[in-house]
């Protein structure tokens, strides 16, 4: 694990070890339950934005609120969701895979456990390796957060290919869009590739500016 990254994690799990329990009510009043969605992506953007022990109490009540209304389903896509976010933030958050499993397997109608499918078209064109695909992608999508991690993704293979033209593209569009969402989990991220590309002065103050 890159130190930047190991250092986050560190972090990660002294803020949420400080985290300091919120009261749940023993019954989940009803307009509660409309906000599990909600609490579900303000936890993403919580958690991205640094703020853990917001992070945690929101998916801890959008599990509740789900639970209340037996909706196994949900609270499994929770667990799934917050793997894949902490995954991409370098500190995969492991145990919430077979919670995820547990809450499916209590459900027979819920499907099996998987990649869900607008990943599997992500992941296909960045393994294609057609970056006028990604790139178009990356413009037209309305989900900055697919953007950011794919261009992230896409970076961190045209670093390996030692194409420092490509990777300067993708990293300034990650950059861009986790500075206007002020994602400063990713953005961690982002300058520990720039780091990697100091060895090329111009790209790197490119990136920089």
């Amino acid at each position: 694990m890159p130190k930047p990254t190991r250092l986050l994690f560190l972090v990660l799990a002294a803020c949420l070890a400080s985290c300091g329990g919120k009261d749940i009510p023993p019954f989940t009043p009803p307009e509660s339950l409309a906000l599990a969605p909600i609490q579900r992506q303000e936890f993403v953007v919580a958690f991205l934005r640094g703020d853990w022990c917001d992070a945690r109490h929101l998916f801890e009540s959008s599990q509740q609120n789900y639970l209340a209304q037996d909706d196994l389903c949900a609270m499994a896509h929770n667990c799934e969701l917050a793997f894949r976010v902490t995954s991409w933030a370098g500190v995969p958050a492991e145990e919430l895979l077979p919670e995820a499993a547990r809450f499916r397997d209590l459900d027979p109608g819920c499907a099996t456990l998987g990649i869900p499918e607008p990943d599997q078209v992500w992941d296909s064109v960045l393994e294609s390796g057609d970056w006028d695909a990604l790139n178009s992608l990356i413009q037209k999508t309305n989900n900055p957060l697919f953007a950011s991690v794919y261009a992230r993704k896409a970076t961190e293979r045209a670093l390996h290919e030692n194409d420092m033209s490509l990777a300067l593209k993708f990293l300034t569009q990650a950059m861009n869009v986790d500075r206007e969402q002020a994602w400063v989990v990713f953005l961690v991220q982002d300058w520990m590739f720039v780091s990697q590309m100091e060895q090329d002065p111009e790209a790197s103050a490119r990136a920089r500016a």
